[in-house]
């Protein structure tokens, strides 16, 4: 599945549980600047779907994190809670066979002028994978320049201020 939200993680994972019954373990591999782990919302949400997906399934949930060397310092991450989970590359990553990739491309905080690399990534997975699911908007190109013209004038306006 190729979404622009993480919350659409939650249900993949249950919907994949309740569709296989020789599942039995949850190994979730996540590769992001943010841990989505755990936040002030009690609602499933970006930023904490790893926590209610492990209040769930509990020891059965096994969760991996592949932090990016400045979400520790960006977060100010307590090493205690976070140390068992980390993998400090993708190198670290051993499983070979996946079941499920999950792709997010999180427009909020992913710069458009990027796009063209992730989606690279989106034709790799398509070229690899066999049923996907991929979100509308994901196909869809944003046009950074809009957004350059805006911030030039906001730029100017508080320069002239």
């Amino acid at each position: 599945m190729i979404t622009n939200s993480h919350v659409f993680i939650y249900d993949l994972i249950h919907d994949c549980m309740e569709k296989n019954d020789h599942y039995k373990d949850i190994r979730c591999i996540n590769i992001d600047l943010h841990h989505d782990f755990v936040n002030d919302s009690e609602e499933v949400d970006c930023g904490n779907w790893i926590s209610h997906l492990y209040k769930d399934y509990g020891d059965h949930f096994k969760f991996n994190w592949v932090v990016n060397p400045i979400s520790r310092e960006m977060f100010d991450l307590n090493e205690e809670i976070f140390d068992k989970t980390l993998l400090k590359s993708l190198a670290d990553i051993k499983i070979k066979d996946f079941d499920v990739v999950f792709l997010c491309r999180s427009d909020n905080f992913f710069a458009p002028h990027l796009d063209p690399y992730f989606d690279e990534i989106v034709r790799l997975i398509e070229s690899r994978f066999h049923d996907i699911r991929i979100e509308k908007s994901v196909n869809e190109v944003r046009d950074y320049r809009k957004y350059d013209s805006m911030y030039e004038k906001l730029h100017r306006s508080l320069k002239n201020s």
